[in-house]
């Protein structure tokens, strides 16, 4: 007989905003599953639930800040090539190959 899981009853987002907000306050000492349970108001095993470990926890957190600051990184980047400025080209006064191995 298999077991089925089950549902989660809590949303992931929801639970990693409030232990980004428990990081962000200050004391990043601060987030432990018990406190983010207290602070996001659902019980310690919705945490163990949701995430595996603190370490899981922790690890999902740094890939949410990873993704937001890839996608600012790509809107810089497409509104920079979208306005049509030129790429900086090699500054005269910067060491050409051949000043650098000594050979001409």
């Amino acid at each position: 007989m298999w077991a089925v899981p089950r549902p989660r009853l809590h949303d992931r987002d929801d639970l990693l905003d409030a232990a980004e907000r428990l990081v962000t306050s200050g004391d990043v000492h601060g987030l432990t599953l018990r406190g983010l349970a207290g602070a996001a108001g659902v019980s310690n095993g919705s945490i163990y639930h949701a995430f595996f470990s603190k370490d899981d926890l922790a690890a999902r957190l740094w890939l949410r800040a990873a993704a937001r600051l890839g996608a600012i990184r790509a809107e810089a980047l497409d509104t920079f090539t979208a306005s049509g400025v030129p790429e900086p080209t090699e500054s005269a006064d910067a060491p050409s190959s051949s000043a650098s191995t000594g050979v001409e």
